[in-house]
């Protein structure tokens, strides 16, 4: 039976088994997995992390926030951002959910809705890759 539950544990385990491949990708293929913009997230954060401005970082256009949010890229591992970007991915899922239960649609269109997020892999590739867009 489809469930909420189960759909948000296939989704992080799809996010999970996306992320690990990348990794592998990077180190071993010419062609990246990781969007360039991940790149620019952490050098900004490394700025932040030194007491400058995310905006040293020529190409950096994004919320200030943001670069403080991955400062852990630098400080504990290079991949806690992408980790943190699969987690808000499934917390959209999840508000899905909560969302379409909430307006007395039912568990099972509850679970539909929530898997048209959380399995399509376009979205898992998004977030997996390192852009922000869930956050």
């Amino acid at each position: 039976m489809l469930t909420a539950r189960n759909v948000l544990i296939s989704g992080l385990l799809l996010r999970a088994g996306m992320l690990l491949y990348g990794l592998w990708q990077d180190a071993n293929m010419t062609v990246k997995y990781t969007d360039i913009d991940y790149n620019v997230f952490t050098d900004a954060a490394r700025f932040v992390w030194e007491g400058g401005s995310p905006y040293q970082r020529s190409t950096y256009r994004y919320t200030p926030l943001l670069a403080w949010i991955l400062t852990p890229n630098v400080w504990l591992h290079p991949t806690f951002g992408k980790w943190l970007f699969v987690a808000c991915d499934c917390v959209v899922g999840a508000l899905i959910a909560l969302i379409v239960r909430e307006r007395g649609m039912g568990d099972q269109k509850a679970a539909t809705y929530s898997a048209l997020w959380l399995l399509n892999p376009q979205v898992a590739t998004i977030s997996t890759r390192g852009s922000a867009e869930s956050v």
